[in-house]
């Protein structure tokens, strides 16, 4: 059994879940709440920010790409990644694939 998917050991309704998350999600009101968090994304609350945050961005320059992002990026970037200046140990680096889809 080392190796299957847990998906293949335990039964489970996708559809009954997803339906779990998006009432979860929904629960509370964007337009009346004051933080919003990425609950799906791989730092979990520490992807919740002040929803100004969001409503207040610009473009950036990246390699051969304009991006939106927040106007306050430092303080999205230290709140997720700490001192996200200094490059981490050699140890701990791994990198990244990303395909753009247009």
């Amino acid at each position: 059994m080392m190796g299957y998917p847990i998906s293949k050991i335990v039964k489970i309704n996708t559809q009954k879940q997803l339906n779990k998350i998006d009432a979860l999600l929904k629960k509370y009101s964007y337009s009346e709440s004051k933080y919003v968090v990425n609950f799906m994304g791989a730092y979990k609350f520490k992807e919740m920010f002040p929803k100004d945050y969001y409503l207040d961005s610009k473009t950036y320059e990246f390699e051969d790409s304009v991006l939106w992002g927040p106007r306050n990026y430092d303080a999205v970037l230290t709140q997720i990644y700490g001192n996200y200046m200094a490059a981490p140990p050699l140890s701990e680096r791994f990198s990244h694939s990303m395909v753009l889809v247009e």
